[in-house]
């Protein structure tokens, strides 16, 4: 149980994270293809997230 909300959580973190990324670039910089713009913002929340999940952990 205690998965599943964990990956649930992960997941409004993930796209809450990308889509307020995502407002503030089309903000800045006009585009005309927001698709890209929003997927490339999910990719780089996505690997921000990977990185400090895997600060914490030790090499074994």
């Amino acid at each position: 149980m205690s998965a599943i909300i964990s990956v649930f959580l992960y997941l409004i973190i993930l796209f809450g994270v990308a889509t307020l990324l995502f407002i503030s670039l089309v903000s800045i910089w006009g585009t005309t293809e927001p698709v890209i713009a929003y997927l490339l913002s999910l990719i780089i929340t996505h690997l921000i997230l990977n990185t400090f999940g895997q600060i914490g952990k030790k090499d074994k």
